[in-house]
């Protein structure tokens, strides 16, 4: 009877009355077929304080790296891809790259996980552009952007080796957004790219969008709130704080405004009219200042016909805008050359041999731009008015109220 050895010690097993436990030595197995690796060589009897293997019993090298038995594999090919760019025709060339898996239950459960995320992966990217408004649910499979994700989806047969290529999502991500859909969703990109611009994400692009569509809405000129127009504005990097200036100007300042205004501004620019007046100032080759501009010389000229008077020539009422002259200040200004222009162009004719000569362009000058050498000009002409009429009735005096029956009478009280 053959006696058990602890496989660590080495130790001969004991009962705990201190008999000796007897076991039956069991019979190392039988090397593998040659197909599989063989277990190592089997040390019979048992050696004092060596490990053995509990499966094969072989003994153990603790010191060596354990090795694990190596079932047989069955190789297919599976690809992922990397994009390259051709250099000739600028298109992306899905290059294919070998994996290798393998007929393992573990290994193959692995590949089934990996499968599956793959199709979340690419069910996310679909979910994704269709929020993003690439892919339109009403066309269903037959949208032609889905078409083309679900083909990236399935891969494509490689023609050098006839072997299915796969493309990862984020590669799919990547070739999907060179597509002439993608491009056309978010076509104010592409016009900022051209322009040498920064894109902006498809987020940012869309926040940008609703940004928009509110304003249009708040001004009241929904008809425009449409991705071409998005496009145009975004292309041309035009802020939503910008944007709801030019919606001010045309709306609030212009075609809700006074209709002199709106007059004035089609008899400046005739190429303003009321059907476009809002697209007008839309336009992005019109930028913000010089709207203003033109809104401002509008106000102007209105301003002077509100009074009775001719509208200033489009050069003078750009020239007073550019000197800082806006709607207040012209209604005020105007309401006085108003008050004096008549009586004081009178005189400049009666007296003309002064070389004073005063009409509606020196009355601009005097009270819309200050200018205080027209003003002692216009002074001047009162008091040569007043002495004239001085001597001929002889009455100016403490009491002016008394007596002016001169030219001008009692229209020039209270006006020089």
């Amino acid at each position: 009877m053959a006696t058990a050895y602890n496989p660590t010690s080495g130790n001969s097993f004991v009962n705990a009355v201190g008999s000796t436990k007897t076991t039956p030595v069991v019979a190392a197995p039988a090397p593998k077929p040659a197909t599989t690796p063989a277990p190592g060589p089997v040390a019979t009897p048992y050696a004092p304080g060596t490990a053995y293997d509990p499966l094969y019993g072989n003994p153990l090298n603790l010191t060596a790296p354990k090795t694990v038995p190596v079932t047989s594999t069955k190789t297919t090919t599976s690809t992922t891809t990397s994009a390259t760019t051709s250099a000739t025709t600028s298109a992306v060339v899905p290059t294919p790259v070998t994996t290798t898996t393998t007929s393992d239950p573990m290994m193959q459960l692995y590949l089934d996980q990996q499968n599956a995320a793959r199709v979340d992966a690419f069910k996310l990217l679909q979910d994704t552009f269709t929020a993003y408004g690439v892919i339109d649910p009403k066309l269903g499979a037959n949208d032609p952007f889905l078409q083309t994700l679900t083909s990236l989806m399935k891969g494509y047969t490689d023609p050098a080796t006839g072997k299915i290529v796969q493309v990862g999502p984020e590669e799919a991500a990547l070739l999907l957004k060179q597509t002439d859909a993608y491009k056309n969703r978010f076509k104010g990109n592409q016009d900022r790219l051209a322009a040498g611009l920064n894109v902006l994400t498809e987020s940012g692009y869309i926040l940008l969008e609703n940004q928009y569509a509110d304003l249009f809405t708040q001004y009241g000129v929904k008809d425009f709130a449409n991705r071409a127009e998005f496009a145009s504005l975004i292309g041309k990097d035009i802020s939503n704080v910008e944007l709801n200036s030019r919606l001010d100007l045309a709306v609030n300042q212009v075609a809700n405004a006074n209709p002199d205004i709106k007059a004035q501004l089609r008899a400046y620019y005739p190429g303003i009219t009321d059907a476009d007046l809002t697209a007008y100032f839309l336009k992005p080759e019109e930028t913000l200042p010089q709207l203003q501009q033109k809104v401002t010389s509008a106000q102007i000229g209105a301003a002077a016909t509100e009074q009775g008077l001719a509208a200033p020539t489009l050069t003078r009422a750009e020239e007073l805008t550019k000197l800082g002259v806006d709607q207040t200040g012209a209604r005020t200004g105007y309401a006085k050359v108003a008050a004096v222009l008549p009586e004081t162009n009178k005189l400049s004719q009666i007296y003309g041999e002064t070389g004073i000569k005063y009409g509606q362009n020196q009355a601009e000058q005097e009270f819309l731009q200050n200018n205080q050498d027209v003003a002692r000009q216009r002074r001047q002409l009162a008091q040569l008015e007043q002495g004239s009429f001085s001597g001929r009735s002889g009455i100016i005096g403490a009491n002016a109220n008394a007596g002016y029956s001169g030219s001008l009478g009692k229209s020039i009280q209270g006006k020089f």
